[in-house]
């Protein structure tokens, strides 16, 4: 069987609105090893919205329309169903009921214009919506076409899809074996530089194998269509033939987890904690550890020390060190990391200096440098030169700095053969 979506709203079209919609039921119609072909954007327009239908039909057996089927007068998704395939509007009373009772529940009043989402095409099967007003349908306009049509709100719409399109499609053995996936996330390597690792591997069906570049790395998926247990020994054999040869410590997860997170969960485990000293980062690596629920169990502060004088007067850098090497040097990073480190009595800590941008006279080869200093427990000590590009937004570089720092600790805490050379001071 072959699907494809179509997400209804001139806003989508617009841009003023993210269509995450449509990622959400891509990433579902893979797992339930449904073909997905075609995703369309279409305005609030009846006329172009019946084409956009039309064609869909033309060339998919599974149709999944999201938007369009709310109170006002733009909302034409279910009207203009009815007019594409000659169907008549058909009052749903138990959808009334519905609407009515969610509005007393609020303390409100229902207005006249909710009366439309009652009005559903002939022969439609109802796709309820406990949490709003706009239900949805399962409508078979033709032999073996199917359309849906859910709410754009992506709450409503999830809740509607998992709790009942799922089990129908299972039901009707529209979808029989889940492909079974794994992702392997991979600090450290460029895509390009992947790919040429993996090879031949990139034209196998069994298992098939994709690359995606993503902010933190890049990310391996390797998916399976065959039988349960079939699938987990073909992905197990990858796994151990390819993945854990080629790539080793480059991988930082294999369960999908984030970067932070993945480092959050070593110092927990290990009952140690960390403290923060940045600069160019801007309290973006802060930021990082503290989106992690429970970060703080590991994470005991973190000083953004953007001025000399922060450094010196909060961080202990000593006077000579920025006169005789400039705040952006291996010998203030080191020092950030250790000032940070006693003054917050942490057992790790962490420092960033550097050029983001933008370029000004005279420093224009500096933009995109960054230091970025690892002390640890035992005396341990790591200084790393990184040149991130200066053609790059200043956004992008003090995302990139934060992120290798983040994976910096991970191999320095693993003292991972993968970690790059510690700069002497």
């Amino acid at each position: 069987m072959r699907a494809e979506i179509i997400a209804v709203g001139t806003e989508l079209l617009l841009g003023e609105i993210v269509n995450t919609n449509a990622n959400f039921l891509a990433l579902s119609l893979k797992d339930l090893g449904i073909d997905h072909h075609y995703q369309t954007v279409v305005g609030d327009n009846a006329e172009r919205l019946s084409q956009v239908i039309l064609a869909a039909i033309s060339r998919a057996d599974l149709i999944v329309l999201t938007g369009g089927i709310g109170p006002t007068p733009d909302d034409l998704t279910h009207e203009t169903l009815a007019k594409t395939f000659a169907l008549e509007l058909v009052e749903f009373p138990e959808v009334l009921v519905s609407m009515r009772n969610i509005f007393e529940s609020r303390g409100k009043t229902m207005s006249s214009s909710n009366l439309k989402q009652a009005k559903l095409p002939s022969g439609s099967k109802l796709l309820a919506n406990p949490i709003g007003t706009a239900w949805g349908v399962w409508l078979e306009p033709e032999l073996g076409k199917i359309v849906l049509t859910m709410p754009g709100v992506p709450t409503e719409m999830k809740k509607m899809w998992a709790d009942q399109v799922i089990p129908k499609l299972v039901e009707k053995g529209i979808s029989r074996h889940k492909v079974n996936s794994r992702n392997y996330r991979i600090f450290g390597l460029p895509e390009s530089k992947i790919a040429e690792m993996l090879g031949h591997h990139l034209d196998s069906d069994q298992p098939s194998v994709a690359t995606y570049a993503e902010t933190f790395g890049v990310r391996i998926r390797t998916a399976s269509r065959s039988e349960p247990a079939l699938s987990d020994e073909i992905l197990d054999k990858f796994e151990k033939v390819v993945i854990s040869p080629l790539f080793a410590d480059f991988v930082y997860s294999t369960d999908g987890s984030a970067l932070e997170s993945v480092v959050g969960s070593m110092l927990q485990r290990r009952g140690e904690s960390v403290a923060v000293a940045e600069s160019c980062t801007g309290g973006l690596l802060s930021k990082l550890f503290t989106d992690v629920p429970g970060s703080s169990q590991w994470v005991v502060g973190s000083v953004t020390a953007y001025s000399n004088f922060v450094k010196n007067q909060i961080l202990g850098v000593r006077d000579d060190t920025l006169s005789a090497w400039g705040s952006v040097s291996k010998q203030v990073c080191f020092e950030m990391a250790d000032g940070v480190r006693r003054a917050l009595k942490s057992d790790w800590s962490i420092s960033t200096t550097g050029f983001a941008g933008p370029a000004v006279e005279g420093k224009n080869e500096d933009v995109g440098l960054v230091y970025i200093g690892i002390l640890g427990p035992d005396g341990f000590v790591h200084i790393s030169e990184h040149r991130f590009g200066a053609w790059q937004r200043r956004d992008m570089i003090r995302i990139q700095a934060s992120v290798s720092a983040l994976n910096l600790l991970r191999l320095a805490m693993g003292r991972s053969p993968s970690l790059p050379p510690s700069l002497l001071l």
